[in-house]
């Protein structure tokens, strides 16, 4: 990280070089926006983004090299939190939303886990 470089700017930067991802400007904190769907948070049932938020660590949206939204979840800790990881993917899958993690999130580099959610293709 260069001097001029905040960690919000290195963190976008390493998601284009490492994942080939770039950053949505609408802040959406809920991955349903994946998939066209509004965020049902404060209506009569927990959303997904509620429901699944302590591991919905560091949420971001992001847009992938052929303009399809992804969305992201950083969290710490992630070997304690993996049934909560199992959850969440039994409430996304059958929405059409793809999960996966790698080890390699640009957050807090080795300390936290990158989910990544997109759409079926």
């Amino acid at each position: 990280m260069t001097m001029a470089e905040n960690i919000y700017d290195r963190h976008e930067r390493l998601m284009l070089e490492w994942h080939g991802l770039t950053v949505h400007p609408t802040g959406a904190q809920c991955p349903l926006r994946i998939i066209g769907k509004h965020c049902t948070a404060n209506g009569d049932r927990l959303c997904v983004c509620e429901k699944h938020s302590r591991l919905l660590d560091h949420p971001r949206l992001w847009r992938d090299t052929r303009g399809k939204y992804v969305f992201t979840a950083e969290p710490y800790d992630f070997e304690i939190k993996r049934s909560a990881f199992l959850d969440l993917k039994a409430d996304l899958v059958p929405l059409g939303i793809r999960v996966s993690t790698t080890p390699r999130s640009p957050w807090n580099h080795g300390r936290t886990t990158l989910i990544v959610m997109a759409g079926h293709r």
